[in-house]
């Protein structure tokens, strides 16, 4: 069967076939029953790919992640999945690994697939991989924050901020030794969060002693660290870390050395997964809206695409970051985990 015997065993125009198809919403309820009852009984399957090429459209959208095994680009994969079903497009995941050479692999093979449209999250590209993209006119949205990537539609987490109040809550609490632990695979993000650590210093930390640390990212990472500190008597008071694999590495390796949480060492980590409230001590952390960055991300792409968003430049959209106060930080304030 092709769509013109549909057309014809349904009683309708191959155009009220194709509206059926694309617009159902426009089509008649009767009309559009009618049609897809007789694609049912002849078992009749949209070649998509074609018609896609036939309307200059694939509906196919390439997401770029630079680590598939991270929760925090799950959730962004999660988020961009989800709008993407909604919106009757497929996804193509793609790990890069943080790697340029394997994202320009990529680049290439979903370009030769007529993608609508990328997602670059955490890109490596170079200056003249980004001129080949713009030369395409294909839609793109970064993920993330961008230093210098102007004019190209944006959304990321607003670090700074979140650090800065993660950083205030633990000066207050009087912890005037704090280290923080970063990792030079994410410059940029390091960068804005560096910023923001080091503004509550400046505002708050007149007597505060401060040390960055570039550490791997993971529990070994985190262990490791804390190993060194704990061996050579240089252990500071508090410790953010840039995820909870991190903290659980340090908890890991604390718990070996008898130091104590938080009595000898206070600890938060700048991003939160369900183990973080499940751990003893619970674990306080920046509560980060990843399902969301990868949800807004597909909007923005798919907006492009369809032509609903069409102005020149770029927009920008800043996603806000919470606060999780927990007990791993000292706090013995109930009232801050009543409804975590």
């Amino acid at each position: 069967m092709n769509i013109r015997e549909i057309a014809k065993e349904a009683g309708v125009s191959v155009a009220t076939i194709s509206r059926v198809l694309n617009h159902p919403e426009v089509v008649q309820a009767d009309t559009r029953d009618r049609v897809l009852e007789v694609m049912k009984r002849n078992n009749y399957i949209p070649n998509w790919f074609a018609r896609g090429l036939n309307l200059g459209k694939t509906r196919t959208i390439a997401l770029f992640v630079p680590d598939i095994e991270s929760e925090k680009y799950q959730m962004v994969m999660s988020g961009a999945e989800t709008v993407a079903l909604n919106k009757g497009y497929s996804l193509f995941i793609c790990g890069t690994r943080h790697d340029a050479r394997v994202e320009g692999d990529y680049l290439d093979m979903v370009l030769q697939r007529k993608v609508d449209g990328i997602i670059l999250a955490g890109p490596k590209l170079s200056e003249q991989r980004y001129a080949e993209l713009t030369g395409t006119s294909l839609p793109l949205v970064m993920v993330g924050v961008q230093q210098g990537r102007l004019g190209y539609d944006s959304c990321c987490v607003n670090y700074k901020d979140g650090v800065y109040n993660l950083a205030v809550h633990l000066i207050k609490m009087g912890y005037h030794s704090i280290d923080l632990l970063l990792n030079d695979m994410l410059p940029e993000e390091s960068a804005m969060i560096y910023d923001g650590f080091s503004q509550a210093v400046a505002d708050l930390g007149e007597c505060v002693q401060s040390r960055r640390f570039e550490v791997d990212l993971g529990l070994q990472g985190g262990y490791f660290f804390a190993q060194r500190m704990i061996q050579s008597g240089n252990l500071p008071r508090a410790v953010i870390t840039y995820n909870d694999e991190q903290a659980f590495g340090v908890i890991k390796s604390a718990q070996a050395s008898g130091i104590r949480i938080p009595a000898d060492l206070a600890l938060a980590a700048l991003s939160d997964s369900s183990a973080a409230s499940l751990i003893t001590p619970a674990l306080t952390t920046l509560e980060l809206p990843n399902k969301k960055l990868g949800m807004v991300a597909a909007r923005m792409l798919i907006d492009r695409i369809d032509g609903i968003f069409s102005e020149e430049g770029g927009q920008e959209i800043i996603l806000q970051p919470k606060l999780k106060v927990r007990h791993s930080c000292g706090n013995t304030k109930f009232i801050y985990e009543i409804f975590d």
